[in-house]
Parts: structure tokens; sequence; C-alpha cells
């Protein structure tokens, strides 16, 4: 890149720094009272203590209701209590099977699976178009959309969270889920998980919970439940009453929980009791055999002193009561469909999600009433109450999906940079021998990166070189012998070592994915004078099945394997940010609930994005406009745009080429890109970082315009042929003054020292200078 555009982009930085660019507000964080960790009440929980759902005032009197009950059949009435599954990602075949749901029975809901954003939107709209009555809308979203559907802003797992102390900024999370849902013209979210996880061996639970504290996972979920319901998306609590200690998935099978029912009101139960008392709209209750509430054996999902006798009676609940999966092995397996779901029903659940065979349990339920074992009266009540929540969703202003942005929109600037932020908090440092974290002295060492479970470049990797010089090596996770024994004489030439544990499960079953090959080569990894730090990228509990950590001289935990959680782990070990994080469930008898480490951050540029330092988060937005039209217009071929602020890299990207496509050197061959690691020339900087910035200060004070000539300025200049020129053009390059003026030859008695340095040719220079190398 020349000069002229070098320096050309420089200006541009500098004035895309100012105070006038940056000072645009931060998006505000809601801070009402109404937000605010409350205290949970100590009383015992009745209707008239608890807060109202929030479709209480459409449970009421409701025109609109009212006008549609009277539109719908018996049978219809009884179609609206069911949600069936719904998939962007299948064949037409399986979409039209859900349409002829809707078309010849009238469904009330569909609940969307995997996907992406834009299929699914063009498939809902289909699907309301031939819905009688429009549909309620459900997705188990419990990390954001992003959790079902592809091309989607995804949050951080509960657990990853579960230990962070900014309570607040999971309303803020409710309110982006929400909004996500909205845009996809949802209505109800199958979260949060308020599971208390006190049961590392739990297969189905785990890290979708936010840990083994109750108080911890009552605050937290209440805060996400509001930040939804505040946003006009309901939320439904579950798994009633309780699904955290169990070691069998409901999935597969009907879990058995062996607790008696003082540790379930104390426990399990606590949640769910402050969640109903401060107005949670919905509850999912589970597949789950608990004789201590019922001894019949019946799964909790079938059970009427559960659902009746628990959560409506005893505890008060009045909002909507949605069944977990009715096709899981944990109520299909002794229940068969259509007899499951009529049990459903005489239990008390509101909404069935998921039948395997909705005709058979339309009819099976109408043969009940026929009987008397059901009331027609009942069922409409209930179908009345899903209607009210339609209508409190705004169904009865339906509208169409806009698909235009509709990408763009699901994710936000505001949302990305609320993810990486909850990832900050969260990374958790469980040992730091002699405080090695962050590193010191990087000129001192050799360091290598070694990748456990993949042989492709991580994240982590990446973000390891953007601090320092480095090696990168890998191994398989299931490595030979001879490979752990390469690989440990390969990595003695390097002071220290940065494990990173990849590719990890997040099932007890697999042991998380530690393998034996694993702990072996971290047990023979370190040597005398040698440092080596492991980052675990998975689940809390695979932490307690990495033998040997002691040896370690640091231990970070990072949850998860994304990208957020790699980039922010080479912060933290380089002293980009502070660690913060905490345990959010005990894991051995080390590391038990609470442990973490905090270390010093901002001794090195950190990472986030541009509302992290003030700066408004539509500033990436604007720079591609800037250098995608500079480079349109050929004011060059390409750049690399780096703006920190504060210690803070906040935005960092490449754009172009290194040349025209049509510049002779190329021949008819592709341009290589920009890359954000491309070294660049910088010339001239005592323009931009003392001239520019004078002039910048200058012109605020009156004293300095770019349109004043030379000839105003310097008196030396006037009836000279440059007495005229603007400073406007002078330092834009454009004035046709001469480019470079070669001062060496004009040099043509150097003495002293000098004579090192200056020669009458180019090549004389040129070995001057290799001897003073030498």
């Amino acid at each position: 890149m020349s000069f002229p555009r070098f320096f050309s982009l420089l200006l541009l930085l500098l004035v895309l720094l100012s105070p006038a660019f940056s000072s645009a507000q931060r998006r505000s964080q809601k801070s009402s009272s109404s937000t605010r960790t409350a205290r949970i009440p100590a009383t015992k929980s009745a209707k008239s203590r608890n807060l109202p759902v929030p479709f209480a005032s459409q449970l009421g009197q409701s025109k609109w209701v009212d006008s549609v009950m009277k539109t719908l059949t018996p049978d219809q009435r009884v179609a609206q209590l069911f949600m069936v599954a719904a998939y962007s990602n299948r064949k037409r075949i399986d979409e039209d099977s859900v349409s002829a749901l809707i078309q010849q029975y009238g469904i009330g809901g569909l609940i969307f699976f995997q996907g992406g954003p834009v299929r699914q939107s063009k498939l809902l709209n289909r699907y309301q178009g031939q819905s009688k009555v429009p549909l309620l809308v459900a997705m188990d979203a419990e990390w954001g959309v992003g959790m079902r559907l592809d091309s989607v802003q995804r949050f951080p797992y509960q657990m990853s969270m579960g230990g962070i102390r900014e309570n607040q900024l999971l309303y803020d999370m409710g309110t982006e889920v929400a909004a996500q849902f909205k845009r996809l013209g949802m209505h109800v979210n199958f979260a949060p998980v308020i599971d208390v996880n006190n049961n590392a061996a739990n297969p189905v639970i785990g890290f979708r919970s936010w840990g083994e504290n109750r108080e911890n996972v009552t605050e937290k979920s209440y805060l996400y439940m509001k930040g939804m319901q505040d946003a006009g998306v309901l939320a439904v609590a579950k798994h009633f009453p309780g699904h955290g200690d169990t070691d069998t998935d409901s999935h597969l099978a009907l879990p058995l929980l062996r607790i008696d029912r003082k540790r379930i009101d104390t426990l399990e139960l606590f949640p769910f009791k402050s969640l109903i008392q401060r107005g949670v709209g919905g509850m999912m209750v589970a597949h789950l055999n608990i004789p201590a509430l019922d001894t019949t054996g019946m799964p909790s999902t079938l059970s009427k002193p559960i659902i009746q006798g628990l959560l409506k009676q005893k505890l008060g609940f009045e909002g909507i009561i949605f069944t977990d999966a009715m096709n899981m092995k944990g109520v299909i397996s002794k229940y068969p469909p259509g007899d499951a779901d009529l049990r459903a029903l005489l239990a008390g659940n509101d909404v069935l999600e998921f039948s395997k065979n909705i005709p058979l349990a339309l009819r099976m339920v109408r043969e009940a009433i026929n009987k008397g074992q059901l009331s027609q009266a009942d069922l409409d009540a209930r179908c009345r109450k899903v209607l009210a929540l339609k209508e409190w969703a705004g169904l009865n202003r339906y509208r169409p999906i806009d698909l235009k942005n509709i990408t763009a929109d699901l994710n936000t600037p505001h949302a990305q940079y609320l993810s990486q932020h909850l990832t900050e908090l969260s990374v958790t440092v469980l040992r730091n021998q002699k405080n090695l974290i962050p590193l010191q002295r990087l000129d001192t060492l050799r360091l290598a990166t070694l990748t456990i479970g993949t042989k492709d470049t991580t994240d982590f990797q990446r973000m390891v070189a953007d601090y320092a010089a480095v090696r990168h090596f890998w191994l398989p996770a299931t490595a030979s012998m001879d490979e752990l024994t390469r690989m440990r004489e390969t990595l003695k030439g390097y002071s220290t070592i940065l494990v990173g544990v990849n590719n990890l499960g997040r099932l007890p079953a697999t042991n998380f994915g530690v393998t034996p090959e694993t702990n072996v080569l971290l047990r023979e990894l370190g040597g005398k004078g040698q440092k080596m730090i492991v980052t675990v990228f998975g689940n809390a509990y695979a932490v307690a099945k990495i033998r040997d950590l002691d040896r370690a001289d640091a231990v970070v935990l990072a949850y998860q394997e994304s990208k957020n959680a790699q980039d922010v782990a080479a912060e933290i070990i380089f002293g980009g940010v502070s660690a913060s994080g905490q345990l959010p469930v005990t894991v051995s008898d080390r590391y038990s609930y609470g442990t973490g480490l905090p270390t010093q951050g901002g001794i090195r540029l950190g990472y986030s994005f541009p509302e992290a330092v003030g700066m408004h988060n539509t500033l990436e937005a604007r720079v591609d406009s800037i250098m995608n039209g500079a480079v349109a217009a050929r004011a060059f071929p390409g750049g690399e745009v780096l703006i920190a602020r504060r210690g803070v890299v906040v935005l960092r990207k490449s754009y172009g080429t290194h040349s025209y496509a049509d510049a002779p050197a190329q021949a008819g061959k592709p341009s290589r890109p920009v890359r954000n690691d491309d070294l660049y020339d910088l010339a001239s900087v005592t323009k931009v970082s003392a001239a520019l910035p004078s002039l910048m200060k200058l012109q605020d004070e009156g004293k300095f315009n770019p349109d004043m000539t030379l000839g105003q300025l310097f008196p030396e200049f006037v009836g000279s042929n440059k007495q005229d020129l603007k400073l406007r053009d002078v330092l834009t390059h454009q004035a046709r003054l001469k480019a470079w003026i070669p001062f060496w030859k004009e040099y043509t008695k150097p003495r002293g020292f000098f004579n090192a340095l200056f020669g009458k040719s180019p090549m004389r220079r040129k070995y001057q200078l290799l001897s003073l190398r030498k």
C-alpha cells in the first residue's frame, strides 16, 4: 500500500476515534426496581401471594377470546391444547404432514426444532395462513434461538453463566432472546431450566442448569424469565418438580427419584415456588417417577397428585401447564400414544407438546368426554386459557413475518456484545501457581500451544498468536503411545505450554469426552523449569475426569468450545482481561462450588465490541460502509482497520485485496485478499502521531483551517509557486509536491558517525548498513 493511501486510512481512523464519533450513547440497561434481585418470600406460597401471570387480564373478559370460542367446535377446542413438532430442515412430505394437522384438526400450536431462520419464517407464514386460529409458536431456546437455528447469535450455556456475579445481565439476555423470538413470529420459550443440578452423573440436565445452589439458580432464572416476559414472550420454567438429581435420561426411560418429601420441598421445589410467586407464566412438567409425591409410579406428567394437588392447589399456579415432549420414552414406554395424551389431560395439563398421534389422541379424548371421564366445560376453560395467551402474545393482530433483513435483525451488535461479555464474566481460573496468569515477560518465553482433540487450528490458538510468537501442535484425543512419546519430546524445547482440551462431550456416560490417552499425556508433560497451563473447553464436570491437574501450573475452565470462550480464555492468560468467574457446581474435593481465582487484566490489549468502551454499536457497519465504498471507488485496492479504545480492540477487520485485479503485475491471477496478519511498511509515522493530532487540536481552537494556504501560514512562501497551495491538498498528498527527496545523495561529505550511514551510491550504502548490523 502506498504512503498516500496508508496516510489517508490512518487519517480516517483518527477521525473515527474522535469524541464526536465515539460519544454516542451506549445501549442502556433497564434498572427499574422490578428487575433487581428480589428477596425470596419465606412464607408458604398461596394464590393470594402470587403475582399474576402475564396474560391474567386476558383470562377475564376478552371479546377476542369470546369471539374465537364461538367459531370453534368442541373437538376444535380440544385441538387447541395440542402443539406438534415442526422443522425447517426436512423434506416437503414432513412439512405437508404438519399442514394436514393444521387444516384437518385445527391444532393450537407448533414447537420448532432444527433449521434456519429464513426457511422457518417462510414455513411459519405458510402454516399460519392455513390455520383458522393463529398458531401459538414455541421453541426450546435455553441459550437463545441459536440453540435450534443456524445463522443466529447464541448465548452461553446456563451452567457457563452459573458463576457470574452480575446477574442483572441475565435480564438483558432475556430481552434479547425475546427479541429473537418476536422477530421470528414465536411466542413461547421453553426456558429457563430451573432444575438444581446436584448430581454430576445427570445425563440430561447438567450444563443446561445454572448449577447446584438453589438461591443462585432461583435468582438467575427469575431475571432471565422476567426479561423475556417484560419483552412479550412467555417464559416456561422447567422441569417441574425438579430434574436435577437424576441419573437417567427421560428421553430414553422413566427416571426414579429416591428422595424424600422434605428434600423435595426445600431443594428441588425451591426455585419453582419462587418463580410462581413472582409471576412466571408457563410451567413444563417432567416425566419422572417420584414416590414421595405419587406412590403409584405414575410419571409426573400424568400424575394428578403432582399437577392438580401440588402445582395448582398447593403452589397456586394459574399459568399454562405444558407437558414435556409426549414422544419421550419416559412416558410412552408404559403408556402408548393416545392413552398417554388422555392421561395427561386427566392429570390437569393445559397443553400437550409433541404428541405422536394427534388423530388418535383427539378420538380418545372425545370418547372420554362421552363417558363422563372428562368434562367439555373443563377443556373449554383450558382452551380459553390458551386463547388468552395468544391474545397477550399479539395473535389477535397477527401479521406475517417480514423476511427482509431477518438474519441481520437476529444478530444485532448488542446481542453479539452481550454474549461475549457474559462469556468474559464466566470463564473461571481454578489454579494459578505463583500468579503465572497473566503471563509476564513474553520476550523471554518459548511458547507452544497443544490442542488435544482436534487437528484443526482452534480459535484459542489463533488468539494466542495475536499476543505472542508461538508454535502450534495438535494431538487426537485417542493418540497412540508413540504419538504421545514423540509429542512429549517435541515439547521439551519450550518453556511454557498452553494446553487446550477440546472436543469434549457433555455426557457422564462418555466420561465427558476425557480419554485415558489425554490423562497419560497430561501426566507426562511438564518438566524442570517448564510451565504448563491447561484450559478445559467443556463441561465443568469434565475437570474431575482429568487426572493429575495438580501437575499443571494453572488451570482455566471455559465451560464450552464457542469462539467467545476460546478467545476469552487466551485473553485471560495474557492479561487482556481479568478472570472473575466462579464454579457453579462442585466438581471435586479440591474444586468446590464457588471456586474461582481472580487474575489481573488490562496489562495488554483485550478484545471486545464498541459497546464495551462506550462507543456506538453501529461502528462496524459505518466503517464497513466507508472502507467498502473506498475500495469500490478505487481509492485503494484494500486495507486493514484496527480501532482500540481504553485498552480494548473493538474492531479489527480487513477489506479488499493487495492489488487491483487489472494491475499489469496480476497477469490474470487473482489478487490476494487482505488479511488481519498482513505486515505493512509504516512510513512517516510522525505525521500521524504528532502533526495530525496537533492540527486537529488547533482546528478545535480556531487557529487552523485546512483550506488555508501555505502563503497565509508561512511568509517565506509568499511570492513562490507554493504560496497558493491549500493545506488540505498538502495533507492529502495531492498538492503536486515531490513525493520523496533522496537527501542522502546531497550529503557528499559525511563525517564521524554519519560516515557509516551515508554513501555516494545505493550499493555502497547497503554494504555499510550490513556491516553495522554485524
